[in-house]
């Protein structure tokens, strides 16, 4: 990883695994002997309603979070955050949720998401009231170390990304102490193009993971059923 970020002449680079830390320490470790910046984040899955729910419809909903640590109160907050996503939001992913980054905010910059966070789901159904109610939440926790993140490189999402940043930011900024900056990011999962192929596979994978899943869930209620079915024939 290093190596290609010397390649490109970058002076500092970030990681940010999807619910989870495991990565931080040989992240930090091998970006300071290459004698570049490290930035640890974690990019965080954020429960449809409370971690603790674990309703089989709605809890399969989560949104994407992406968080950055600027000091050592943000890794500890950042830990933190990502223990407590296993040990009490777990339901298929590691989950937090607003009670959780009101605990655990401070050193931490925010930035809004890729197409899979909130903000993006709500633009893309046209809510824009939402939307620039939920930005004006986040502005107000993280002050203004919170971004409304622009993913340019999916030509399938540009119409609805842009479209949602430009009219939510032209509205906040309408709030002159509670502006909210855009920052243009771009999701790299590989660093390489040979890389591809691999890459395909793993999110091959993890889709046929997700059938495997939904039909073990289907499975166990229908044996829950019959379980109960015949519990009552016996009573009979």
């Amino acid at each position: 990883m290093m190596k290609r970020v010397q390649e490109l002449e970058m002076e500092a680079v970030g990681l940010t695994d999807h619910g989870n830390m495991y990565g931080a320490v040989e992240f930090y470790k091998a970006a300071k002997k290459a004698g570049i910046k490290p930035i640890i984040g974690m990019e965080t899955y954020v429960a449809h309603g409370t971690r603790h729910s674990r309703d089989h419809v709605e809890d399969r909903k989560r949104y994407h979070l992406t968080l950055l640590v600027k000091n050592e109160t943000g890794y500890k907050n950042l830990i933190q955050l990502s223990t407590k996503a296993h040990l009490e939001g777990f339901y298929y992913k590691p989950r937090i949720d607003r009670e959780l980054l009101e605990k655990h905010h401070e050193g931490l910059m925010c930035l809004s998401g890729c197409f899979s966070s909130e903000l993006a789901r709500l633009a893309k159904n046209n809510q824009f009231e939402e939307g620039k109610t939920l930005a004006l939440w986040y502005k107000d926790l993280f002050g203004d170390d919170y971004y409304l993140e622009i993913q340019p490189h999916t030509p399938e999402f540009h119409d609805f990304i842009f479209g949602f940043h430009k009219k939510p930011v032209f509205l906040l900024s309408q709030h002159k102490t509670r502006t909210i900056y855009d920052v243009m990011t771009n999701q790299r999962t590989k660093f390489y193009s040979r890389f591809q192929p691999a890459n395909n596979l793993i999110k091959k994978i993890g889709f046929l993971l997700r059938i495997m899943t939904d039909r073990f869930d289907q499975a166990k209620k229908w044996l829950n059923f019959l379980n109960t079915f015949l519990r009552q024939l016996r009573t009979r």
